[in-house]
């Protein structure tokens, strides 16, 4: 993980990951990762030119509403 960008207050603004599988080889955990890291308010960042695209918020992706709906299910039915 990167350095704190900030060292008055020790925040974090990204991550950089070296590809999208070195953060989760599991899709729907990358984008679950992705999703948090996008709600903190931060960036992810990826050396792989290929991958730029990905990280990328795109709410029409059926693939990504998809994975977002099934963690919204999975978070409903989970007891406390």
């Amino acid at each position: 993980m990167a350095p704190p960008t900030s060292e008055s207050d020790g925040t974090v603004g990204g991550i950089a990951v070296y590809r999208l599988d070195r953060l989760a080889r599991d899709l729907v955990l990358q984008e679950q990762l992705l999703a948090e890291v996008r709600r903190m308010g931060g960036q992810l960042f990826t050396t792989s030119a290929a991958e730029a695209g990905y990280l990328a918020d795109d709410p029409d992706d059926p693939s990504r509403r998809l994975i977002a709906r099934c963690s919204e299910r999975s978070a409903s039915t989970s007891g406390p």
